[in-house]
């Protein structure tokens, strides 16, 4: 950001922490000025006169009190993408699902020939566009959408909407981050603040806080979504096949038996598809770009097997309650769960450790014991599954968890536990790198061939 900023004629500072760090720096030979926090965490801001805030630093940071006190705006780089784009935008967030559901959308796009660029595909963390992104702006034109995926952490610092804002759903999260479940809700919800009357939000109807407090911030048009058929206009599921209503007529898009998705990722087609709808693409378009998806990595996906032993990585459920959507969708007593992992992440934000986390942690757990042949748990947030399983009287003598160290040793741990011809789901409820698992995983599997990849527990 510092360097797309330096380029576009903008006198920049770089923040940095009091005691410096190695790498991180702006490109070689970049001369940009820098200030270093005091050990207190607070710096000088004399002459700044924005504030571009990373994903990583919370609101309560002293310094952007500090800029709020001197009335310094503070910005982000969601914000630089959306007011920059020289063509329209689409943001997509929610508690879960808005990978899923970008994704789809810019393949709905490009393959009506739509000139589209994803954050999917130019990836800064697992939630988010990278700021590669803004390199290629110049090169956009007025015709080029952008979709974006955006957190709560972009969204608490943006000032610009999207043309077409999608809300997939919304559950506590974040909230140590946020300071609360209404300040989470609240950044989430800028993502409508800032449209005009022209612009579209696109809600999920099935999700009551969406259903309300979405529903009433929105000031465009809004369209709707639902996996049943109540809703007389918008994107619903009629006897088994996803149709657009539009009040005069009804447009049939496809049928649910020729998606390829784990089930509970159907809302998100249909997000993607009420997007694709609001745009002008036509119903068969939509449909045949549903029909070719095939779902993405670490999300309930078939990995592949180790002798024999089936692998479904589900890595991005880094929370209870997305944990439990996956595991929902195997077999009574059917598979080996390795879950754990840190009890915050490496910005410091504390995981599982709301009130309403620790519910859908015994919610899981609940679940575990009924869908679980097995169990490996490691790192801390392992011990803490661990205790809550015993305390909750969940862990009889074929569900008594094993403990690792570290995630290596405990998918070692769950191969030597499953069955012949078994299955493991690896989905940890608490933080991990994914850069790290991922090739503990990959490593391991023997590819599976093009239909093999199709086949997944639940899918639609």
């Amino acid at each position: 950001m510092a360097n797309y900023l330096d380029d576009t004629g903008h006198r920049v500072v770089l923040l940095e922490p009091a005691a410096p760090q190695a790498g991180a720096r702006p490109a070689e030979g970049r001369v940009i000025a820098r200030r270093h926090r005091r050990p207190d965490g607070s710096c000088d801001l004399d002459g700044i006169t924005v504030f571009l805030a990373d994903l990583y630093t919370p609101p309560n940071d002293p310094v952007l009190a500090a800029a709020h006190t001197k009335h310094i705006a503070i910005t982000s780089l969601a914000d630089l993408l959306l007011r920059r784009a020289p063509g329209p935008t689409v943001g997509v967030t929610g508690s879960a699902g808005k990978t899923t559901t970008t994704s789809l959308l810019s393949k709905i796009l490009s393959g009506i020939n739509t000139k589209v660029r994803s954050s999917t595909d130019e990836r800064f963390t697992p939630s988010g566009p990278a700021p590669s992104m803004l390199r290629t702006l110049s090169t956009a034109d007025g015709e080029t959408w952008h979709v974006l995926e955006l957190t709560s952490h972009h969204l608490e610092h943006v000032f610009t909407s999207p043309d077409i804002a999608v809300v997939t759903n919304l559950f506590p999260d974040h909230q140590a981050w946020h300071g609360s479940y209404d300040a989470y809700r609240d950044a989430k919800k800028r993502i409508l603040q800032f449209q005009r009357s022209t612009d579209v939000a696109i809600l999920n109807y099935d999700d009551r806080e969406v259903r309300e407090h979405f529903g009433a911030a929105a000031v465009g048009r809004s369209v709707l979504f639902s996996r049943t058929g109540d809703l007389e206009k918008g994107v619903v599921v009629i006897d088994g096949t996803v149709t657009v209503r539009t009040g005069e007529a009804e447009h049939a898009v496809c049928q649910l038996d020729d998606l390829h998705l784990p089930a509970h990722h159907l809302p998100n087609a249909l997000a993607a598809a009420a997007a694709a709808h609001s745009i002008g693409v036509a119903a068969h378009d939509i449909g045949t770009a549903l029909k070719q998806f095939r779902g993405l990595p670490q999300r309930t996906h078939r990995l592949g097997r180790v002798r024999g032993v089936e692998i479904y990585d589900d890595t991005t459920a880094m929370s209870p309650i997305k944990a439990l959507s996956g595991l929902a969708s195997f077999a009574d007593d059917s598979v080996v769960v390795v879950c754990g992992g840190a009890v915050e992440s490496r910005a410091g934000e504390p995981r599982v450790s709301s009130d309403a986390e620790q519910r859908d942690l015994r919610r899981f757990c609940t679940l575990l014991a009924q869908k679980a042949s097995g169990a490996v748990l490691f790192g801390p947030g392992g011990l803490l599954m661990g205790e809550l399983l015993r305390d909750l009287g969940l862990a009889p003598t074929r569900l008594t968890p094993a403990h690792e160290s570290d995630f290596p040793a405990a998918v070692q741990r769950a191969l030597t536990m499953a069955e012949p011809d078994g299955q493991i789901l690896v989905a940890p409820v608490y933080y991990n790198d994914l850069s790290e698992l991922t090739p503990v995983l990959t490593s391991l599997v023997e590819q599976p061939s093009d239909h093999e990849q199709l086949q997944a527990p639940g899918t639609i």
